[in-house]
Parts: structure tokens; sequence; C-alpha cells
């Protein structure tokens, strides 16, 4: 009889097993003189045997899956401590290299309080210095003009040293020290940022413009009795204290601090004072002396 043809084997030969089955044949047929079909399905099934095998072989048990999870997740705990541990140094280093480079201020800065003012003596005389020039130029520039208009600025410029000194002086022994200590009671610990260094320009204002309102009244206001100067002191206190707010907020302020952080240094304060001391002369020529 002749032998039937199996239909169920892999007619495809360039499948990896029929190659598979095809070398296991001719080793089979060589070993035990088979031929033809038969060889063919005894090497498929020794290489399908084989194969199950070897796949049994790396199929892991309960306990190795298990340890070989806790491996996993050991080894990915320690990838991501390490990575932190480097984000972390970067950012330290990072830090270190901030703290060296001298920091930029903006306005917006100077709005919300953000800007460190001077605590030394050199840095103090330095900043009250710009301050009260800042604050002298535009307040006793708008008491001069809305008094005599804008022949002020020709004929009575030489005002302005004087009003310099005697706002320096008030604001130094006067105006400072009791803003400290009305700051310390009613601001601090109270208000934060923007708010704060509103609290604290109006409150440098409320002390200091009443005694530069009352020596910016007596020289310019035409009084003969003591109720025509309250008259006009009261004018005069109406229209520089408002201005004094908004200059030393928006204009002044700002400016001082952006000028003293980002361009002087506070050690060097003094050496300033000097330079301008030394060309005092000069100065006094620009203003008619």
């Amino acid at each position: 009889m002749k032998n039937k043809r199996n239909t169920n084997l892999i007619t495809n030969t360039t499948h990896p097993m029929a190659k598979k089955a095809r070398l296991a044949a001719r080793r089979t047929s060589k070993r035990r003189g088979c031929r033809g079909i038969d060889a063919l399905a005894k090497g498929l099934k020794q290489t399908i045997r084989r194969r199950r095998l070897r796949l049994e072989r790396r199929r892991l048990t309960p306990l190795q899956h298990t340890a070989k999870l806790r491996r996993l997740d050991r080894e990915r705990r320690a990838a991501r401590l390490r990575a932190a541990s480097l984000r972390q140094k970067r950012l330290a280093r990072k830090k270190r290299i901030a703290a060296k480079r001298p920091k930029h201020y903006s306005y917006i800065d100077c709005l919300r309080d953000e800007v460190p003012e001077p605590t030394g003596n050199n840095g103090t005389t330095l900043y009250q210095t710009l301050m009260v020039g800042g604050m002298t130029a535009v307040t006793f520039t708008a008491s001069g003009v809305y008094s005599d208009g804008v022949s002020f600025l020709i004929y009575n410029h030489w005002l302005y040293p004087m009003m310099f000194s005697i706002s320096f002086l008030v604001r130094i022994y006067i105006s400072g020290p009791l803003t400290r200590i009305l700051g310390r009671r009613l601001i601090d610990g109270r208000l934060q940022g923007a708010g704060r260094n509103m609290a604290n320009v109006a409150l440098g204002t409320a002390v200091l413009s009443p005694v530069t309102g009352a020596i910016t009244t007596l020289l310019f206001a035409k009084a003969d009795s003591p109720d025509d100067y309250a008259d006009a002191y009261l004018e005069t206190l109406s229209t520089t204290m408002p201005i004094s707010v908004l200059a030393s907020l928006f204009v002044v302020g700002p400016l001082t601090k952006l000028i003293f952080n980002n361009r002087v240094k506070p050690a060097d304060g003094l050496r300033v004072l000097k330079i301008l001391s030394d060309h005092a002369c000069s100065f006094a020529r620009v203003f008619g002396f």
C-alpha cells in the first residue's frame, strides 16, 4: 500500500520551523535510516519538543518571579535616587553661582518692596542723599512753579541747595527715626509686598511733608498775619503731600533703589560723597553761588 501524504505538515519551505524540521529529519534519517515523510515528521516532532523544553526552562517559578520583581524595583529606586541626587547637586551649584553674581533688580521689584534698603553707614548716607535730592527736586519745583510760575526756575533756582540741606537734616534727625519707630509698631508684621511699600511711603511723607511745607510756605507765601500763614500753609500742604506720595512711590523711590543697588556699591558710598564734596564749587556755580 502506498503511504498517504500527511497534509498537516508545514508546506512553506522558507519558514524557520520548516528549516529546523528538515535539518532534524536529515539527522534522524542518517541515524535510523528513515527516509521521506516519516523522517520529516519525526524531525518536526523533535524540534517542537526541544522548543517546548526550552520555553519550560525559561519559565520562572513564583518565587523567582517575585525575586525578579523585587530586584527590578530596587534598581528603579536606585536610579530615581541617583537622578534626584544629580538634580539637587545641579540646583545647589546654580544657587552658589547665583549667590556670587550681583543681583539686578527691576522696577517691578521696587514696587513690590523686594529691593533691600541699605543698613550700613556708608550706604545709608548715600541712599538718603539720593532720595532727598530727588524728592527736593520734584516737590520744591512743583511748589515754586505753582506759586511763581515758570520764572521760578530762572530766578529762584539758588534755593535748591538750601532746601536740600534743610530736607536732609530733617530726614536724618526727625523723619527717619520717627518713621522707623512708627513703622515697627504699625506696619511691620501686618503688611507685605506692595501694600507695605505704599504704607511706608505714606508714613514717611506724612512725617516729612509738614516740616518742609512749613519752610516752603515761609519762602513763597505772602502772609501778613498768622491766619494768612495758616491758610497758605494748608494750601501748600494739600498740594505738596499728594505730589510727594506719588513721586516717592512711582519715580524717586524706585529710581533711587535701582541706581543704588544696580550701579553703586554700598562700600563706595563715602567715596562718591567725597567726589561730590570735591566738586562742590562746580555744583555751586550751577546754582548761581
